[in-house]
This record gives C-alpha cells, structure tokens and sequence, in this order.
C-alpha cells in the first residue's frame, strides 16, 4: 500500500513538473546558440535565421556566454524572440539595432515577410517588440 502511494504521489509530482515548463518548441543549437522553432515554421526557416543573425556576429563565442532565440510565425508576420540582460528592452541603440536586424531578416532572408523583434526575458517572455524599419 505504502509502495502504490509512493508510486502515485511521484507520478503526480512528475506530472505537475512537465505541466508547469514551458514547451519553447523544437531546440537546435547553432554556432553555440540555443534556438527553438515553433511549429509554425521549418527547420529551414530557422537555419536562416540563424545565419542573418551569425551576419551581426550573433553567435556564442566565450563558452560563458550564452544566448537564446525562438523563432515562431503569427500569420505572415515572423516573431523572433530574444533573451536579453535586464534593462536592454529599454536601450534606445539596442532597439534601433534591433529594428535594422529585422529588416535585414526580412529583406535578405525571408522574401520580404513582415519580421518582430521580441525582446524577452530568461523564460521567452515577451518585455518589448521591435518592429523592423519600414524603408
């Protein structure tokens, strides 16, 4: 008895853990970044992404640092999401440079699709969106 207990009390435990993480979706890691990619676009898609942002020198190269990207589409507009330090959402360079990436992503890399930059926390939470410049 005690033993189904045990069994079942771990089982639920389990159960509230997967429940409670968050599915950021497929992950892949490129040039020592973490990508995740939706479901909403390919792999391909992500591969593109992530050679734009290697074009800014967006890839990990001191093994202390570490970055993380989704990927994920809402209709036609494409959201990259992007951890950022604390405070960054609120950098008035960092935006504008944010809103050049986009437009880069968008022009070079995805046939001219509208792209979003979210600037996120640690758990993909969305602080602040960069629209790309409209040019």
């Amino acid at each position: 008895m005690k033993k189904r207990k045990f069994i079942w009390g771990l089982l639920l435990f389990t159960c509230s853990l997967l429940s409670s993480c968050k599915n950021y979706g497929t992950e892949r890691m490129i040039n020592g970044v973490q990508y995740f990619y939706t479901s909403n676009v390919t792999e391909s898609e992500l591969y593109k992404l992530a050679d734009a942002l290697k074009d800014f020198g967006f890839d990990v190269t001191n093994e202390d640092e570490s970055k993380t990207i989704q990927l994920n589409r809402t209709g036609n507009t494409y959201e990259v999401r992007a951890v950022v330090k604390k405070g960054m959402e609120m950098d008035s360079e960092f935006c504008n440079t944010a809103k050049i990436i986009a437009k880069y992503i968008s022009t070079d890399f995805f046939d001219g699709a509208n792209v979003e930059i979210h600037l996120c926390d640690e758990h993909l939470e969305t602080l602040r969106v960069v629209l790309m410049l409209n040019y």
